[in-house]
């Protein structure tokens, strides 16, 4: 029994390892990328970011996707920040010129005017210009 559940636990993570590459490609492939986050804390009380992105495919159709959840220390504006833009950086997604929405809820850490983490995206990625 035990070989069974193992087998398709690593059938489904394999699975989901190639769609979420298949994602990231064509985020990456994407002239214009916005990105939707929002931290939440789980029930062991562990805070995390949760990314998405809305992309353009190659047909011009706009595409929303989940890209994963990262593990925060803490909920302050700097951190978030700094988390979205390794989050970027690791997997290759380039923000600068690129950028050109964030969405985020009304919380204060994340629409701060002036320590934000949309306020300091804005400063720290040069965003894309209409």
């Amino acid at each position: 029994m035990y070989c069974r559940v193992c087998k398709k636990y690593n059938a489904r993570q394999k699975t989901g390892q190639v769609i979420r590459e298949e994602i990231l490609e064509k985020v990456k492939q994407s002239n214009f990328v916005s990105l939707l986050i929002d931290e939440t804390t789980d029930i062991s009380i562990m805070k995390q970011l949760i990314i998405y992105s809305k992309y353009l495919l190659k047909s011009g159709e706009s595409k929303v996707s989940f890209l994963g959840i990262e593990e925060v220390c803490d909920g302050r504006a700097e951190t978030l920040t700094e988390c979205v833009k390794t989050f970027a950086e690791r997997h290759g997604i380039v923000l600068n010129g690129r950028l050109c929405g964030l969405g985020r809820d009304g919380a204060a850490v994340m629409i701060g005017k002036k320590s934000g983490v949309a306020t300091r995206l804005k400063h720290e990625v040069r965003q894309r210009r209409y």
